[in-house]
């Protein structure tokens, strides 16, 4: 679909992504949409609970000057100490330091000049040593990896939590838990 957009298909003013395992409210690009165009930004995820009981979700923090581990999940309780539609300004605000990572779960991204530009989505994996020595499989997902660009390239980019998403694995999650 984003190619048919690049070569002049219908013209469209907004691409959204809803992955099959999201179950949102209605309504839900409605809100996206509004949250987007209040907030001045090019694209927009919901804050999505990652399928564990760790309490963490997938948006997150990149910063390369951290030591150890150099990205960062937002876990419920910080994700609740943003406003509801927040930027890596906010987060760095409540001292996580870094460029914000936003997912494409449910997700609204505005057509622009700036999408001539992008060279594609793509997924990254690597092996590497964890702390115990022992080799583990990496993977920086093609969202992360989107959201590398946009901030690379001056694209204002946000999350939200005023869609109540539940995730689907064996059972449902969500951040209102």
């Amino acid at each position: 679909f984003w190619c048919q957009i690049l070569n002049g298909s219908d013209p469209v003013e907004y691409f959204v992504m809803l992955h099959s395992d999201m179950e949102v409210p209605k309504f839900w690009v409605d809100t996206l949409v509004e949250e987007l165009e209040n907030n001045h930004l090019q694209s927009l995820s919901a804050t999505v609970p990652i399928k564990n009981d760790l309490r963490v979700t997938s948006t997150g923090m990149l910063d390369l000057a951290r030591k150890d581990d150099n990205i960062y999940r937002l876990s419920y309780e910080e994700v609740k100490k943003l406003p509801k539609t927040f930027t890596a300004k906010d987060v760095n605000a409540i001292g996580i330091t870094g460029e914000l990572l936003i997912n494409t779960g449910c997700w609204i991204t505005k057509v622009g000049e700036w999408w001539q530009k992008f060279p594609g989505f793509k997924t990254d994996c690597c092996i590497r040593k964890n702390e115990e020595g022992k080799s583990v499989a990496v993977t920086f997902t093609e969202d992360w990896n989107f959201s590398v660009w946009c901030n690379a390239n001056g694209i204002p980019i946000g999350a939200t939590r005023t869609i109540i998403a539940n995730h689907f694995g064996s059972y449902g999650w969500s951040i209102a838990n």
